[in-house]
C-alpha cells in the first residue's frame, strides 16, 4: 500500500512538473519599462485579454498567445532547455517567454529590432 501511495504522489508530482505552462488564471508582470498582463485559458494552452504597456510612451498594445511545447522526439537526451515558450504576436510585433514563475524573461522583436526585459510577477 505505502508503495501504490508513492508510486501515485510520484506520478502527481512529474506529471505536474512535465507541464510548464501556467496555470489557467490572470497574470501580470511588469519592470520599470514595460508591463504585461494577460489570462491563460485551455488549461494554459491559450492567452487572452493580453496588454503590453511601454512605460516611456505610455501606448498599449493587445495581442494574443498560445503556449508551444518542444517536441522532444528525436531530440539529445542531454536536452536540458525548457519545455516550452509562451508566444504573443501583438500589433506587428512578437513576444515569447518560458516557463514563467516570480520572474519572466520577456524576449520583444518588433521593426527588426530585439530587446530582453526581465519582469516581476505582481501581486
Amino acid at each position: 500500500m505505502k508503495t501504490y501511495a508513492l508510486t501515485l504522489v510520484l506520478s502527481i508530482l512529474l506529471s505536474y512538473t512535465a507541464f510548464s505552462q501556467l496555470g489557467q488564471g490572470s497574470y501580470s508582470y511588469s519592470n520599470n519599462e514595460i508591463s504585461l498582463s494577460f489570462s491563460t485559458i485551455d488549461d494554459g494552452w491559450g492567452m487572452e485579454n493580453i496588454i503590453i504597456t511601454h512605460a516611456a510612451t505610455g501606448k498599449s498594445v493587445t495581442g494574443f498567445g498560445e503556449w508551444f511545447r518542444v517536441n522532444k522526439n528525436g531530440i539529445d537526451g542531454e536536452y536540458t532547455g525548457p519545455d516550452g515558450w509562451y508566444q504573443i504576436e501583438a500589433n506587428g510585433c512578437n513576444y515569447e517567454f518560458n516557463e514563467p514563475g516570480d520572474k519572466l524573461e520577456l524576449s520583444e522583436e518588433c521593426n527588426g529590432k530585439s530587446k530582453t526585459y526581465i519582469l516581476t510577477l505582481k501581486n
